[in-house]
């Protein structure tokens, strides 16, 4: 500023030839660029950094004007304007980001931060400014961006599926969808039956005299379809005028003037239902590995939604034949409507269910190389360092797409449970200073817990959830304070109540019921909430999965869960869990963790189908010592193991694979390595490695999405 105050420098003397050199030195060991100009903008310093950065030899700066490496003349104008501005106003310096053109003609975004060079006496002698290339963290906020788009994408998708079970709408969708996200033009979904390929829906719609062969083609006739449908994975031709393609592949290429050509196959259960086809027009795409993952998490949403119209078709087939079988003993017409309406409502959800937990599984490895590559990043920079807290920043917030994904595979009951005899009476008590907290002063918590208490088998983490999103619920409907009410007690369903509740099971269970005194809620809500993204609240305010959440819980324990509630008359949910008789309360003993360093040189073999989960658990492997082999696919692991000249000390293996499973490759594995070790990991296991979502004893199990800590634990966990 022009007014600032200066020192008197009038006594200094000027620095020695030998005090410059050190200090020129100085400036070119620092990463950061450092560059001087004067009131011209004429670069009087730059380091070697700064010549590094934008792709000069050393020295080749020295003389340039500052706006010279701007990309175009109306940059350089700009800039030009904004200099001329700095050296007449001199307001306080403030950094700012730019693009600059580096030698080669290639960009690079720049954060500028400056300041004013002055003379002892005060006046403007020109600007010094230190340049960071931030490239990259550019790059990975666009790639968060994209991918948080997708999830946003996927999520609506499969809202739209719940709320109809319409295929083409959904298919169609689909379609319009991945242009959007992956920036190609055209999008076709084709569904495989009897070894023909039936058109389902298209982006942008095809003309009336679009050919019918090519609405409805034999997939003998298109081999790129075949090998993606064969081998269970994309295949991409980035360039369809360099390769060789059928005379039907090049009719239906040259019909929409296609150049680039995505073949993504619609898996379901094991089972091929079509291919979804991703193109540009006239010149060819490229596409990035994320823009990839996307395009098949889309390609699974597809499949699933059809397996979903399926279920839904065999359970109004059920619904006919309950409804025939139930004549005989329910004598109202009212109470055999809300049998039939119970179970169209399950055998949806169960729909629902199956197609969350293949978009949350998808999504897991999408999320684990954000979250690792950002961690390798921030341990490479100290904590001041401003581009650790923005790494951080988008490593908070992939840590909470994380955390969605994980509501989503409760709901679906595809969670890894820890089942454990429990007392449910101890874990209401242990849980009751959180609740207190949770709802607040103004609502009283009671419970009336049963004092004989049977044992269950379950996860606590699991039950503490379920009782920590009931306690929101109530807290939500008590906006001007009330009663929160916990009970528990041994019960016994009899058939006169199972005939009433479809789905549920005589015999003894444990009951907790929750209650609150607040503003209750309408028989039509009432049939709706367990329902994933049904809210009552106001728009922004939850995920609408707190419930659902709750039901995929009750469910994968093997329970139920019902709802009783009147308008301004509260709410109770009473939640019923099968009982333990035989056994005795075990109580945990304390256990000692000691510290364990994550460094090794042993033999890791890691086989996993995703190119960039699995680059990046090889990275990060290697960075703490360890040697190790990579395979993109089971057969590739398995010849390793069969070839490899030393030992191989640990298997590392995703659980879901094409043709193989981990659990399958590790069987094959120890047949001629009987000493090696095994490691799974997953976003849900499948029954793979578990029964009903419990995992078997003795099982190394590695939860995606996951963090560099968490990996490196629990390989350190399975060598021992």
């Amino acid at each position: 500023m022009k007014n600032m105050k200066t020192e008197d420098y009038s006594d200094m003397k000027p620095p020695s030839k030998e005090n410059e050199e050190s200090h020129r030195l100085l400036l070119d060991t620092l990463t950061h660029g450092v560059q001087q100009n004067d009131c011209n903008g004429v670069i009087t310093y730059s380091n070697r950094a700064h010549h590094g950065i934008l792709g000069y030899e050393p020295g080749e700066l020295i003389g340039k004007k500052i706006w010279d490496v701007q990309p175009s003349a109306s940059e350089r104008d700009s800039l030009k304007d904004f200099f001329n501005h700095l050296v007449k106003e001199q307001p306080s310096p403030a950094p700012y980001v730019t693009i600059s053109k580096r030698k080669d003609e290639s960009l690079v975004d720049l954060q500028i931060d400056w300041n004013y060079v002055r003379n002892p006496a005060g006046n403007l002698k020109g600007f010094i400014s230190v340049i960071t290339d931030i490239t990259e963290r550019k790059k990975a906020e666009a790639s968060l961006g994209q991918r948080t788009q997708g999830l946003a994408t996927l999520l609506e998708v499969s809202k739209s599926l719940a709320e109809t079970l319409d295929v083409q709408h959904v298919l169609q969708a689909t379609v319009d969808g991945v242009t959007k996200l992956i920036g190609l033009d055209t999008a076709a979904v084709y569904l495989l039956e009897n070894e023909i390929l039936n058109l389902w829906a298209t982006v942008p719609p095809l003309p009336p005299q679009f050919p019918d062969e090519l609405r409805l083609a034999p997939l003998a006739d298109h081999p790129h379809a075949r090998k993606a449908i064969d081998a269970g994975k994309p295949v991409f031709v980035a360039d369809i005028t360099k390769v060789d393609l059928t005379p039907a592949e090049r009719s239906a290429a040259e019909r929409r003037d296609l150049r680039t050509m995505l073949y993504v196959p619609l898996v379901a259960d094991e089972k091929a239902m079509g291919v979804f086809i991703v193109g540009s027009i006239q010149k060819p795409s490229y596409l990035t590995d994320a823009e990839l993952d996307l395009a098949r998490t889309l390609a699974n949403l597809a499949a699933l939604a059809v397996r979903n119209a399926q279920l839904y078709k065999e359970g109004q087939n059920n619904a006919i034949q309950l409804e025939e079988a139930l004549t005989e003993r329910i004598r109202a017409e009212g109470e055999r409507e809300k049998l039939q309406a119970q179970l169209l409502q399950s055998q949806k959800m169960e729909s629902v269910g199956r197609l969350a937990g293949g978009i949350a599984h998808d999504f897991n490895n999408i999320l684990v190389p954000i979250i690792g590559y950002v961690e390798l990043g921030m341990m490479n920079l100290s904590p001041e360092n401003k581009l650790y807290n923005d790494l951080n920043r988008v490593r908070e917030a992939a840590e909470r797409a994380a955390g969605l994904t994980q509501q989503i595979l409760a709901y679906s009951r595809k969670q890894i449970l820890e089942m454990k005899p429990t007392d449910l009476n101890k874990l209401v008590g242990d849980f009751t200073k959180m609740l207190r907290r949770l709802i607040g002063e103004d609502i009283e918590l009671q419970t009336f817990l049963s004092p004989s208490l049977q044992l269950i088998m379950a996860d606590k983490g699991q039950l503490g959830q379920i009782l920590m999103n009931l306690a929101v619920n109530a807290r939500d409907a008590m906006p001007d304070g009330g009663q929160l009410t916990i009970e528990t007690n041994n019960v016994f369903l009899d058939e006169k109540y199972t005939e009433k509740h479809v789905g549920v099971q005589s015999g003894s269970y444990v009951m907790v019921a929750v209650s609150d005194t607040g503003l209750g809620m309408s028989v039509e809500t009432q049939e709706h909430i367990f329902e994933p993204f049904f809210s009552t609240k106001e728009q922004g305010v939850g995920t609408g999965l707190g419930l659902a959440t709750v039901f995929g819980i009750v469910k994968q324990h093997q329970g139920s869960i019902w709802v009783y509630s009147e308008p301004n008359n509260g709410t109770t949910f009473k939640i019923y869990l099968p009982q333990i008789t035989d056994m005795k309360p075990k109580i945990d003993s304390p256990t000692v963790v000691k510290p364990i360093s994550f460094y090794g040189t042993e033999t890791v073999l890691v086989v996993e189908d995703e190119a960039i989960v699995r680059e990046l658990v090889c990275e990060t492997l290697e960075s703490y010592g360890y040697e190790v082999l990579q395979a993109n696919h089971p057969d590739e692991g398995l010849h390793y193991a069969q070839v490899h000249q030393t030992p191989i000390h640990l298997l590392l293996t995703d659980v879901i694979m094409p043709k193989m499973n981990g659990r399958e490759l590790y069987q094959k594995v120890i047949q001629v390595r009987p000493e090696t070790k095994v490691l799974y990991m997953s976003g849900y296991t499948d029954n793979v490695i578990v029964h009903h979502g419990i995992l078997e004893e003795q099982i190394n199990f590695l939860q995606k999405p996951f963090t560099i800590n968490n990996l490196m634990q629990k390989v350190k966990l399975a060598l021992r």
